[in-house]
């Protein structure tokens, strides 16, 4: 990877607060055709997301309907991955001394209908002993994705207007620190892929 990708993304992230990056992997396709194949093949693998954090995490498919699925180590592309993030993580910690001491990802499945209401990533009222988010990635695998198909993500600013709205193509990334763009994914249209991640 061009290691001047990285001070790319630490510019934006230290002026802006966010990043949205084009063809950031070459291994997209490969990526893309993978999830499809696991949820076809092993859909009972992927379950209901929730929200809260520990003993209030629960379900509610009024605010959030997609089934996740949690990267690990095992699989080659997973490893590939999350190998990225990785190196993503001690670049943003050399340039911007983050402090990003740990990293955690999954696959994040929205079929027709399904959506995430307006929310912040980063936990409200966090222990001091507890580690809080600090940056979210979102990687999409949607190839031939139009806009019709909807499911697009909007970020807002703290006074409620939209900055961005998205459209989730094949190869985008997202990158915004998580305790200040609250956002949401719209309804979508037709089955959505992407990977959810978060340093902490």
């Amino acid at each position: 990877m061009n290691s001047d990708i990285y001070e790319t993304i630490a510019d934006a992230l230290a002026n802006d607060g966010y990043i949205i990056l084009e063809d950031v992997l070459d291994f997209s396709e490969e990526l893309s055709h993978y999830v499809q194949t696991l949820y076809h093949d092993n859909v009972q693998s992927f379950h209901q997301a929730g929200i809260g954090r520990k003993s209030e995490h629960h379900k509610n498919e009024t605010i959030r309907k997609d089934k996740i699925l949690w990267l690990s180590q095992s699989n080659k592309l997973e490893q590939k991955y999350l190998n990225w993030m990785n190196e993503l993580q001690e670049n943003l910690n050399q340039l911007l001394y983050l402090g990003l001491k740990s990293h955690e990802a999954h696959f994040s499945i929205y079929e027709k209908g399904d959506f995430y209401k307006k929310h912040y990533d980063a936990f409200k009222h966090t222990n001091l002993s507890e580690k809080n988010r600090i940056l979210t990635t979102v990687f999409y695998l949607n190839k031939n994705y139009h806009d019709n198909n909807r499911g697009e993500i909007v970020i807002y600013d703290s006074d409620d207007n939209i900055l961005e709205t998205i459209t989730p193509n094949l190869g985008k990334m997202l990158i915004f620190l998580s305790e200040k763009f609250p956002h949401e994914v719209l309804p979508t249209e037709t089955t959505r892929l992407s990977i959810a991640g978060w340093f902490r």
